[in-house]
Parts: structure tokens; C-alpha cells; sequence
């Protein structure tokens, strides 16, 4: 790779074994930017579709209070979730302490979001009475927010507090690691269910000729599986492993191996 193009990101994010690996030295820089470029199209397109298309926001028990449900679940579930399992790779030459705390601190954040997100939609239906959790996606939805609250938690309690031995956070990495990314499909997954569910109830009469709000729509949910794929692919490649730090032990992005180096997360 020429000088040039390794210089699209700083040293900081750069692999620290790129020169022993050609492919990834040469495609890194481009799935960082990639991924983040994604991510801005999703909290763009989003903002777009619900102000301009669908009326914006408020908390009145109205159209505005739904539309909060939305714009809170895509940006803490997807965005801000992706992002946070991300820190592993991104900032990579970092500390390991530096980056627990930004993935820890996102996570929060989304939590924040998402209770947030669930309240303002069961008041929108329980002040126009309409009934709740009746859906396909308000089932995936409460399994997949569920899932996450119970990630989180014993995530903190291993991770952050650690009450337990090294042996028994070792162990639970496994599981930590892989409900991480099942968490992250699931949300994905729901998402694109509830847009298109909205869509359908939005312009039941007049969607097969893809008003403005339509293509809006569909363009968001493109935007999510985009960031989805880029996001897995940069989680789950051997190559994008984090340089681990001495002493500590780690785990493969997707197995159950143990490695000397640097998955998603470890403690």
C-alpha cells in the first residue's frame, strides 16, 4: 500500500500488523470510513424521514410522540450499539481500559435510548387505544431489548465491577461476545420489520407508487443493512483483531477459542 492511501486514517486506527497482512493493510482504512459513512447515511436518512415525511416530533400522545419510538430504537439498538462494539476495532492501539469505558459509556447511552424509545410508544398506543405487543416486530422487539438490558447488566457485572475470578470472566467472554453480535442482528432485524410496517400502515393505498416518504423509508432500511454487514464483516474477521495487551486474554471475534489476541471485547 503507498503512502497515501495508509494515510486516510490516522496511525492510531491503523492495523498493528498490517505490513504481515496485504489484504487487510489494504482495505482498512476504506471499512473504517465505510462504517462510519454508513452510520451518518442511517442518522441522516432517519431524521429526513421522520421530520420532513412523517411530521416530526412531540409528546402528546400523537403522530410526533410515535415518531420518537423510531428515531430512539435505530439510533440505540443500531447505531450506537454497532458503534460501541466497534471501539474494539477502531481504536484498536488504544488502551484497553480507554476503550471498556467508550464501549461501556455507548451501551448506557443506547439503554438510555431505548427505555426512552419503548415509552413514548406505549403511550402513543395506550392514549389512542390501540393495543400493544400484538406484532411480529413488537415480539422481536421486546426479546431483542430483553436480551441487550441482560447483556448489559451482567456484562457490568463481570467487566466493570468484577465480582468474579479471571477464570469465570474468561468463560463468560464466550457468551458475551457471541450474544453481542446475535443482539446486534436481532436489532438490525427489528428495525427493518418496524419500517416496514410503518410503511405499510403510512401509505396502505398509495405505496406501490413509492411516494417521496416510501422511498425515504427504504432507503433507511438499505442504510441499516449496509451498516450491519460492514460492521459484522469488521467484527468477525481474524485479520481486524485488536494487538492484545501483555497479561491480558482474549478470544476470537465469532468462536469460542481462546487466543493471544484481541477479540470484540474482553475484560
Amino acid at each position: 500500500m503507498t503512502k497515501s492511501e495508509f494515510g486516510l486514517i490516522p496511525q492510531r486506527f491503523q492495523l498493528h500488523d498490517a505490513s504481515n497482512n496485504e489484504f487487510g493493510e489494504k482495505f482498512w482504512p476504506y471499512l473504517v470510513i465505510s462504517s462510519q459513512l454508513a452510520g451518518i447515511l442511517i442518522v441522516a436518512l432517519l431524521l429526513v424521514w421522520l421530520i420532513s415525511d412523517l411530521g416530526g416530533f412531540a409528546w402528546d400522545g400523537g403522530t410526533g410522540q410515535f415518531n420518537v419510538h423510531p428515531l430512539c430504537m435505530v439510533l440505540g439498538m443500531v447505531f450506537i450499539n454497532g458503534e460501541a462494539a466497534l471501539a474494539y476495532r477502531i481504536f484498536r492501539n488504544d488502551r484497553k481500559a480507554v476503550i471498556k469505558a467508550v464501549h461501556a459509556i455507548s451501551q448506557a447511552t443506547a439503554f438510555i435510548l431505548i427505555v426512552v424509545g419503548l415509552v413514548a410508544v406505549w403511550q402513543f398506543h395506550n392514549h389512542n387505544k390501540f393495543r400493544n405487543m400484538y406484532s411480529f416486530h413488537s415480539w422481536c422487539g421486546l426479546i431483542t431489548v430483553l436480551l441487550f438490558s441482560l447483556q448489559l447488566t451482567v456484562g457490568f457485572i463481570m467487566f466493570i465491577i468484577r465480582i468474579t475470578g479471571e477464570r469465570i470472566r474468561s468463560h463468560y467472554l464466550k457468551l458475551h461476545v457471541y450474544f453481542g453480535c446475535a443482539i446486534f442482528v436481532m436489532a438490525i432485524a427489528t428495525c427493518l420489520l418496524g419500517i416496514n410496517e410503518k410503511l405499510f400502515f403510512q401509505y396502505s393505498h398509495t405505496y406501490s407508487k413509492l411516494p417521496s416518504g416510501a422511498v425515504m423509508g427504504n432507503c433507511l432500511g438499505l442504510s441499516i443493512l449496509v451498516f450491519g454487514i460492514i460492521v459484522l464483516y469488521m467484527l468477525s474477521s481474524p485479520v481486524y483483531k485488536r494487538k492484545p495487551e501483555p497479561g491480558s486474554y482474549s478470544l476470537s471475534a465469532l468462536g469460542g477459542e481462546e487466543s493471544e489476541e484481541d477479540p470484540i471485547k474482553d475484560s
